[in-house]
């Protein structure tokens, strides 16, 4: 029983070093957050003397991930440890941004980082490189576009989203990408234009600014770069089975990060849904056009056709055609 608890005790240590990083001294932090003298601390670290459940409960008030890296570690197959950090606020939505940045900067200081990613939408990420967009998109998360029209944001709130997407950036990643991600989210301004949602100006600058994360993502593919040595490696798939999700490989661990409507997701380290996601994702990339191993013509092509698929624009032609209105067919009879 003595050699269990030491066990869990070291363990737990372990885990609340490497939430801590290495720039924390472990020691110094536990005398000053259960007010222990050095001495005592070290004979915790060494095994000597076991926590107590109230300086255990301590270390997790202190520390409050800790208790989701146990429960991950020591998983049951059919119960999972969810991390999901909901937002209706511009407060709310900085907690949930600092989330997201925590996740990418711990991804790669820890090495080997790379991004699995189902872009059935545009990424996130997207949304958070440019200030217009992002607040046109927060007011459309939040649900008060409608009402209240495009939300100003805090130069704070676009710092902490300008480092997420340069983080996104300094990520290798594999991108599963539907050939209407882009074009969705055009259709959407142009709805909220006629609904009254946003007014013209608005409406021209975001389809500016929508263009220039285009044109980013453009150059991106081209040179199958999006910094200097880090990959980028596109996929087209016409019928994904998954909404946008994204696996984050962190050294030797994976964390899975699924899409919850408008635009938030709720994360897990549990093995057997990591695992889940990994098989199903290597399905879609098996079923999917490889893009980025085209030659340079079609993938002009191909982000051509993001910004104008003819295709689709064909097919409601089609639709429309077939379509008799009530007062058509009230005419005709």
């Amino acid at each position: 029983m003595q050699k269990q608890e030491e066990n869990i005790q070291s363990k737990t240590l372990r885990i609340l070093q490497d939430i801590l990083g290495p720039e924390i001294n472990l020691a110094n932090w536990l005398s000053d957050s259960l007010d222990l003298k050095n001495a005592t601390v070290y004979r915790i670290k060494s095994g000597e003397s076991q926590l107590s459940l109230a300086q255990s409960v301590r270390i997790i008030q202190q520390e409050p991930r800790l208790l989701e890296e146990l429960l991950e570690e020591d998983y049951n197959e059919n119960t999972a440890f969810i991390r999901f950090k909901p937002y209706h606020d511009e407060e709310s939505f900085q907690a949930f941004l600092l989330q997201i940045e925590k996740i990418f900067s711990s991804a790669l200081t820890k090495g080997e980082a790379q991004l699995s990613y189902i872009a059935r939408d545009l990424p996130l990420f997207f949304f958070l490189a440019r200030p217009k967009i992002l607040e046109y998109k927060f007011a459309f998360w939040c649900g008060t576009l409608r009402d209240k029209g495009i939300s100003t944001l805090s130069s704070l709130t676009h710092n902490i989203a300008q480092r997420i997407y340069e983080l996104y950036l300094s990520i290798d990643s594999i991108e599963i990408w539907h050939p209407l991600a882009y074009y969705n989210q055009i259709l959407q301004i142009n709805i909220a234009l006629q609904e009254g949602s946003i007014n013209q100006e608005e409406y021209r600058l975001l389809v500016e600014e929508y263009k220039i994360l285009l044109d980013k993502f453009s150059a991106h593919l081209l040179q199958n770069e999006k910094k200097p040595g880090v990959k980028l490696n596109i996929f087209n798939n016409t019928l994904p089975a998954m909404d946008n999700c994204g696996i984050l490989k962190q050294g030797g661990n994976e964390l899975v990060m699924s899409a919850l409507p408008f635009a938030n997701f709720f994360s897990t380290r549990h093995p057997i849904i990591v695992s889940e996601y990994r098989r199903t994702f290597s399905l879609q990339q098996h079923r999917s056009l490889p893009i980025s191993r085209a030659g340079r013509k079609q993938r002009q092509q191909w982000l051509n056709d993001l910004q104008n698929p003819a295709w689709l624009l064909d097919a409601i032609k089609q639709h429309e055609a077939l379509w008799i209105s009530p007062d058509a067919e009230t005419s005709a009879a």
